[in-house]
């Protein structure tokens, strides 16, 4: 009789072992996966890591348990006829399953000896064996992976705190997880916005702008590195990102029309000096000859060249202050004075008008000519 059909009833009831063992082995192993990932997926808040826990921990424990009854809880002949002598038969199943193919007498007879053992023991006595050891693991990783993974439903649903809100409740606050980032000013303005601001470390500022006052503009930010201006942010609105440091900014104000104090300022309304020579140059311009004959109608000494003696002080065109020698004063040669001749001939004229002789006509033709360049 073939060992296999002998074994039928034994080898079913082991069989049922092995699948239960590679069961539980496989729920094991499901479960770890499952709770791994759903405490993993707890503290991204918002995240729903609940059908990825459950989805990923029964695919693990399908695979695990098939993988491991053909690898080791499937029962082969020898096993079979190993638990059976462990029943009081003395190795006769054993005995009876390496002689199968044998057909000598002897070996006939030891088959008929052990049918009638297993016939006298029966099935029942063959108890299933389930280590105690996996039983308890099973139980522990799914009350764990079960838990884990409806802390992880709430949690994405927003029943529960997230693992992250909790971690952040019970642990004090660091320091060094903040910057602060200042905003100064230099000159005549304000900052629009937070002039100070306490950001996490890679965080971004809220935005602020330099606002001049009146009379003012914004000419740049400075961050005390000492670059030059050319290179400092000319932009009046900023803010700062991936902040990974302590930073103060201040923006420069500059006064407009505001110069150095030679004449280089940004008004455009004429200095003291330019005004000056503005006048000086009026003063040297030839006078309009209708504004000459105005001047002589109202002059009671009109035919007195004494009026306008150039010597005279009087007259301001003398050596005198606020007088200037000039072109203006010589005669057409460019290199006599006109005051020196004037004053021959006027001593002259006025010698000869005491006496009884008449002025010579080289001089009186000298006298209407000079009075009508005057004229």
């Amino acid at each position: 009789m073939d060992s296999r059909q002998l074994f039928k009833k034994y080898r079913n009831r082991l069989v049922l072992e092995g699948t239960i063992k590679s069961l539980i082995c496989g729920f094991i192993a499901g479960f770890a996966v499952n709770f791994v990932i759903a405490f993993v997926t707890w503290f991204f808040s918002g995240f729903n890591g609940l059908w990825l826990a459950i989805g990923v921990g029964a695919a693990v424990a399908a695979g695990c348990s098939v993988l491991l009854y053909f690898k080791k809880f499937r029962p082969t002949t020898k096993q079979i006829a190993e638990r059976i002598d462990g029943l009081g038969l003395e190795e006769r199943i054993i005995t009876m399953a390496e002689f199968e193919n044998d057909d000598s007498y002897l070996a006939m007879r030891q088959r008929e000896d052990a049918q009638a053992a297993l016939r006298a023991v029966g099935d029942r006595k063959l108890r299933l064996r389930v280590p105690v050891a996996i039983i308890t693991a099973v139980a522990v990783l799914g009350v764990c992976g079960i838990a884990m993974t409806t802390v992880t439903g709430l949690s994405a649903q927003g029943v529960i705190a997230s693992g992250e809100e909790v971690i952040n409740k019970i642990t004090p606050s660091d320091p060094d997880k903040f910057l602060e980032v200042s905003y100064l000013v230099d000159g005549e303005g304000y900052i629009d916005g937070e002039p100070d601001q306490l950001v996490p470390v890679g965080g971004n500022t809220t935005e602020v702008e330099a606002v001049p006052a009146e009379g003012w503009a914004f000419a740049y930010w400075d961050d005390g590195s000492g670059a030059s201006e050319e290179d400092m942010p000319k932009e009046p609105v900023r803010n700062e990102k991936n902040v990974r440091m302590n930073i103060t900014w201040t923006a420069v104000f500059q006064e407009l029309g505001d110069g150095d104090g030679d004449g280089d300022g940004d008004s455009n309304e004429p200095s003291d000096s330019e005004e000056g020579d503005e006048g000086d140059k009026a003063d040297d311009e030839p006078s309009d000859g209708s504004d000459s004959n105005d001047n002589n109608s109202n002059d009671d000494n009109q035919g007195d060249p004494s009026d306008s003696d150039p010597n005279d002080p009087s007259n301001g065109s003398g050596d005198g202050a606020g007088g200037s020698s000039s072109n203006n004063s010589q005669v057409i040669d460019g290199d006599t004075d006109y005051r020196d001749v004037y004053d021959d001939f006027y001593d002259q004229s006025q010698g000869d008008k005491d006496g009884d002789d008449e002025l010579p006509d080289e001089y009186k033709d000298f006298i209407d000519g000079y009075w009508d360049t005057l004229h």
